[in-house]
């Protein structure tokens, strides 16, 4: 498993933070250690487990991390990811 050595957000920034600033705080952290702007939606989900372990999208209402990220759609594109259609990528829109 990829560990992001700048992953390294308090507990305190969580219960603080709206879902939105979590959300792309998860996606800057992989897109810039991978230098990509499509990211694997698991690779975010795996920042945000290094945030906080206890992490779960249902905290913020959302049966999955899918749709907690589509529940940003100004702010977040989703695809398949073209060589496996069960793994999903996601892409920030700038605003």
């Amino acid at each position: 498993m990829k560990k992001w050595p700048s992953a390294t957000v308090t507990t305190e920034f969580l219960s603080t933070t709206d879902p939105l600033t979590l959300l792309v705080k998860a996606y800057e952290e992989v897109a810039q250690s991978q230098e990509v702007e499509w990211v694997l939606l698991s690779s975010m989900g795996t920042i945000l487990k290094q945030f906080n372990a206890l992490f779960s999208p249902a905290v913020y209402g959302h049966k999955d991390l899918l749709t907690f990220v589509k529940a940003y759609p100004d702010r977040f594109e989703t695809r398949r990811h073209p060589r496996d259609a069960q793994r999903g990528d996601v892409a920030r829109r700038e605003k």
